[in-house]
């Protein structure tokens, strides 16, 4: 999860994890490109806006097939960036589903 604030990072992340995923948090741009180089993910979380860039600049980076959810912007910013979408604010229900729905591509 690339999220600027860590109290919404670690949520995220905890809620996440207790789904079953193994997430890892980054804080900026610079430090979510930092893990993509050194590992293989399948789905990338992004804030719309983070305090280095837009989160939508990380469709590039995520090699590997990985996936991308934008969260919070507009729709419209992350239909461009070819990622899916999930709008804040947003319960932990509806992040789980909106992880589900951008990993479903990867397995089916």
């Amino acid at each position: 999860m690339v999220e600027t604030e860590g109290a919404v990072r670690a949520l995220v992340t905890e809620v996440l994890g207790s789904a079953g995923y193994a997430p890892l948090g980054a804080a900026s741009l610079h430090e979510a490109r930092a893990l993509l180089a050194d590992g293989r993910f399948e789905l990338v979380i992004a804030a719309a806006r983070l305090v280095d860039g837009a989160g939508s600049t990380l469709a590039g980076d995520a090699a590997g097939g990985a996936r991308l959810l934008l969260v919070g912007g507009d729709a419209e910013a992350a239909r461009t960036a070819g990622a899916a979408w999930l709008p804040r604010p947003f319960t932990a229900s509806k992040l789980r589903r909106g992880a589900r729905a951008a990993l479903g591509a990867n397995h089916d």
